[in-house]
């Protein structure tokens, strides 16, 4: 699943951080440089040199930006940082997508699946056509649709009909 291109960054939240108020400026750009890496890679190499190639930046500026204010925002793990606050973002992200998915699927169970009647489909059409699926037509549709079948009825006029209308189809083929 791709990534979203994006992560909450709360202004008024940052702004309020005491350790982020303490930074310089310097410190300020690495630290969401740094976030933004962690966004994008997950992780981000721990020693400074590395770092430096990482991000494309001279490794004096790196050292020199990589305080403990810089670092309090991130975890280090096999010589790897992450930013605790983006992966619990990410996380809540996934959450909400898989919710999503679930319920896009439950939703698609119940409109493709599901054998309804006539009353039930808000988007019936008269031949009972649903998109991608025939439902099963009653007798009189089929007589209706395909070739005339013989009726029974007490009227002599339409047996008479229905009569020459199967002898004149009969001739014809």
């Amino acid at each position: 699943m791709k990534t979203s291109p994006y992560f909450a960054f709360y202004a008024s939240d940052t702004m309020a951080d005491k350790r982020y108020r303490s930074m310089h400026l310097d410190e300020r750009g690495l630290l969401i440089s740094m976030m933004c890496e962690c966004w994008v890679n997950n992780t981000m190499p721990s020693d400074p040199d590395a770092i430096g190639k990482w991000l494309g930046f001279q490794n004096s500026e790196i050292k020199a930006a990589l305080t403990v204010r810089v670092l309090s925002y991130f975890l280090e793990a096999k010589g790897e940082l992450t930013c605790p606050e983006i992966e619990k973002y990410r996380e809540k992200i996934l959450a909400h997508r898989e919710k999503q998915s679930k319920g896009g699927k439950k939703g698609a169970n119940r409109r493709w699946r599901k054998v309804s009647s006539d009353d039930s489909l808000p988007n019936s059409s008269p031949n009972r056509l649903t998109i991608g699926r025939w439902n099963e037509k009653t007798r009189n549709e089929k007589t209706r649709t395909g070739l005339p079948e013989k009726a029974v009825t007490n009227d002599p006029w339409l047996n008479e009909f229905e009569a020459n209308e199967y002898l004149i189809a009969s001739k014809g083929s």
